[in-house]
């Protein structure tokens, strides 16, 4: 499955990713609650438009491996949301297993919420961005840090928190800031 149309686009059921999905400038993909997105190995969600994913308590939306025996931290590559047209973008209800990070490149309101990001390499990796409400969320076991803010990023409008951060192992941090950034 290849996703990389003009226009808006929807997606549902169970999707299996075999390259990059890219959401171009100026569009929008909507994945309806109860959908389970698969990546293949390296493979990557970039986001250019805006991405709304907004599952419920009882269908959440699900960012998986393709293979269901890769259990490790980079399994797949990234949710990437980048430049100023990723803008109002929402994560919400979602399950992220075992993929590398979602990042947060250069932009500003990106929405994170209610959602569990388990064994990754990094939860979420916020570079050069802002106003990005981070919170209610479930960092698990990421094998580095769960939230990077750097590049003089910072989550505004006072909303990151009641994030549940949980690590067993003692690399990286929690929370990390650098390059004069702030949470």
């Amino acid at each position: 499955f290849y996703y990389n149309q003009t226009g808006n686009g929807t997606l549902s059921g169970t999707v299996v990713l075999t390259q990059n999905l890219i959401v171009n400038s100026g569009e929008q993909l909507t994945i309806l609650p109860g959908t389970t997105i698969k990546f293949d190995p390296g493979v990557s969600m970039i986001i250019q438009g805006k991405l709304i994913a907004q599952g419920s308590l009882g269908q959440r939306i699900v960012f998986e491996p393709s293979d269901p025996s890769l259990t490790t931290p980079g399994s797949w590559g990234s949710i990437s949301f980048q430049n100023s047209s990723a803008q109002g973008s929402i994560l919400d209800n979602v399950v992220v297993k075992y993929g590398t990070e979602i990042q947060v490149i250069n932009t500003y309101q990106v929405t994170i919420q209610n959602s569990d990001i388990i064994s990754t390499i990094n939860g979420v990796n916020l570079s050069g961005s802002w106003g990005c409400p981070i919170y209610s969320n479930k960092i698990l076991n990421p094998r580095d840090h769960g939230i990077i803010f750097q590049n003089g990023s910072h989550g505004t409008m006072g909303r990151c928190d009641l994030n549940s951060i949980s690590k067993t192992n003692n690399s990286g941090a929690a929370i990390l800031f650098s390059g004069g950034s702030e949470g």
